[in-house]
């Protein structure tokens, strides 16, 4: 585990040597409006001292220390290597990805969104961007009548539609980049490279988020300067009109099951789509640089091209089409609440497809019984396609009843067919296994190998090895970590509550390499805290009016006096911080909200105790033992 202090570190600019490049990068971020603040860091490489899979840190700037747990690890000769994963003592999340020499990625924590543009190999700009007005999405003007309060409002699953679809999908993606974007990107960010992966890793996070098993998407990119778009003034209408028309050839001749339009026309809206997905014929969008990955305005747009919709207007959205695709928004209730008056609420999400809204206005906000009025005062886009099942600062990020809000079970269906509009081009691989299998029995990992299509190298047989580790940072053919080779490999035999990754490289007849890491968690239900790529919950910390105390503690009991979970059984585990289980069991929050645990044959040192109710939501708390 990364010490705090070390991980990512602050220089002053007098302490940093910057080339005039450099320096004019510097001085255009910070006074560039989609800045809050711009400092100069370095940050460690993640893969050096790291005996688990969770790391803790301070960001500059957050007086608070910060704990990471890996949630994706991408490591290949290709991508470079990637660590994504969702922060335990807050809502949040962080990527970092290190590749030919360069450190990218970003951080969302605290209502706050933070960029690392790569400098050099030794620093990179963490800039905290400006996500106070959110850009919306083009969208045809259209007038929607208002919501039906009279009654659950009904939308319709396609035939065929499958609840919990677990087929692989591998969807490429292909970036277009104009004049005026290379432009952009290089200014400010420093490297295409960099930006495009950070997009990537940003979206598969999402998938992980939401509870989409099984599907990822690729990027690659290239430029086209000679693109001529309107401009007096700009017009993302008209030019989403013409936008297949441009990106067709590129598409056929790259294979790209979606193709993204990068411009920097200062449309006034962040991006738009040609048409809902999932069709072929318009599986093309336009997006905005600036806001590509800091308002993740990418994985807007790509949710709209597998069938995704904006917020139903009950949810001050502007969709009220009778799908089920909606995303959604959440909407602190102010109490008390008053029917007919005027209220100002901070707080507010949107999951990633939902539009944003307007902080200076008051919205009318029916619940059925009655209308009151919200002037939101912050409004935050959240790394999660909708999903009723999926939960998010303990509220639920989509609806499974009324106003259905269910983003996740569409992309889990409608991926495998994007991913089949072309044939994947080069050698390709997931590591897949059977979900419906109760914790603590054999389980069995299978190779899902794309081949490379004919004449292009990647071609079978293939040779396929698999290794193990308890952190997710492998070297390089470790014999230490070999658990054996095949297409298949069944796993009978581990520890009561394992977390483990898994990696398995895959190499063809005609010498092309490919790898995959991936986390599993197995054990019985009261150790199963984070069912793999099924949690249900987003990691809290213990929050609002929840108390831990005494804390520190010499011996003796702990207690935890909670807020709003009274009157219920809970399963709790307590780990120390490198992860390993020490004690796991069942207790009952008393109708009070009191639930007390005897820590008395435990040693001196730190201990993270995750107390997670049966429907999912789950409260994690930090206590101190000192020396008896």
């Amino acid at each position: 585990m990364h010490s705090q202090s070390s991980f990512i570190v602050e220089y002053q600019t007098t302490q940093v040597q910057l080339t005039t490049d450099q320096n004019a990068r510097f001085i255009a971020l910070k006074d560039s409006s989609i800045s809050k603040s711009v400092k100069i860091v370095s940050i460690a490489d993640i893969r050096a001292n790291q005996p688990n899979d969770t790391i803790n840190f301070i960001l500059p700037g957050i007086s608070d220390t910060l704990s990471a747990e890996a949630s994706l690890i991408t490591d290949d000769s290709t991508s470079g290597f990637q660590w994504s994963g969702k922060l335990l003592n807050t809502p949040g999340y962080l990527s970092i990805l290190y590749h030919n020499g360069l450190t990218a990625g970003f951080i969302q924590v605290q209502g706050g969104f933070y960029e690392f543009m790569p400098v050099d190999t030794n620093y990179q700009f963490l800039v905290k961007r400006n996500n106070n007005a959110i850009k919306n999405c083009g969208m045809p003007a259209e007038s929607l009548p208002p919501p039906d309060s009279t009654g659950p409002f009904k939308c319709i699953y396609p035939t065929g539609n499958n609840p919990y679809n677990t087929c692989p999908a591998l969807v490429s993606v292909l970036l277009v980049i104009t004049a005026e974007a290379k432009t952009w990107i290089l200014d400010n960010y420093g490297s295409i490279e960099a930006y495009a992966k950070t997009g990537e890793a940003l979206v598969n996070l999402a998938f992980y988020n939401s509870d989409i098993p099984n599907k990822e998407i690729r990027v690659e990119w290239i430029e086209r300067l000679d693109i001529t778009l309107s401009d007096d003034p700009p017009n993302i209408d008209l030019d989403r009109s013409i936008v297949d028309d441009i990106l067709a050839s590129d598409r056929q001749q790259h294979k790209a099951d979606m193709d993204v339009l990068l411009t920097n026309q200062d449309y006034g809206v962040a991006g738009a789509v040609t048409g809902f997905g999932p069709s072929s014929a318009s599986a093309f969008a336009i997006v905005e640089v600036p806001y590509f990955i800091s308002q993740f305005t990418f994985a807007h747009e790509l949710g709209h091209l597998f069938g995704c919709r904006h917020n139903w207007p009950v949810d001050t959205g502007n969709d009220n089409e009778e799908v089920c695709a909606h995303a959604k928004r959440w909407i602190p209730t102010p109490l008390p609440l008053v029917y007919d008056q005027f209220y100002d609420v901070s707080g507010s999400w949107s999951t990633l497809v939902g539009i944003p809204t307007l902080i200076d206005i008051y919205y009318p906000i029916d619940d059925g019984t009655g209308i009151y009025y919200v002037k939101f005062l912050t409004d935050e886009r959240i790394l999660h396609y909708s999903n009723p099942n999926v939960y998010y600062n303990s509220e639920p990020t989509g609806r499974d009843d009324g106003y259905i809000a269910d983003n996740a079970r569409f992309i889990r269906n409608e991926a495998c067919t994007v991913a089949n509009f072309f044939p994947t081009r080069e050698l390709a691989l997931l590591i897949l296994y059977d979900y419906s299998t109760p914790c603590l029995v054999s389980k069995t990992f299978s190779a899902h190998i794309v081949p490379s299509e004919s004449g292009i190298p990647g071609q079978p047989p293939f040779n396929t090895k698999w290794y193990w580790n308890t952190t997710g940072i492998f070297g390089e053919n470790d014999q230490s970590d070999y658990l054996g080779q095949g297409d298949e490999i069944t796993l009978s035999s581990y520890p009561a509550c394992p977390v483990f990754w898994l990696k398995c490289i895959v190499t063809s007849s005609d010498g092309i390499t490919v790898s995959r890491v991936r986390k599993v968690v197995i054990g019985t239900e009261s150790c199963c805290s984070e069912q793999e790529e099924r949690s249900t919950v987003t990691n809290l910390p213990a929050g609002g009016n929840d108390k831990i105390f005494p804390n520190p503690i010499t011996d003796g009991t702990i207690n935890i006096e909670f807020d709003t979970w009274k009157n219920l059984y809970v399963n709790y585990m307590i780990s120390d911080v490198y992860g390993r289980v020490l004690s796991a069991n069942s207790r009952f929050i008393t109708v009070d909200g009191n639930l007390n645990l005897n820590v008395e044959h435990f040693d001196a040192g730190a201990y993270l105790l995750h107390v997670k109710t049966a429907s999912g939501q789950l409260k994690n708390f930090i206590f101190i033992i000192l020396q008896k």
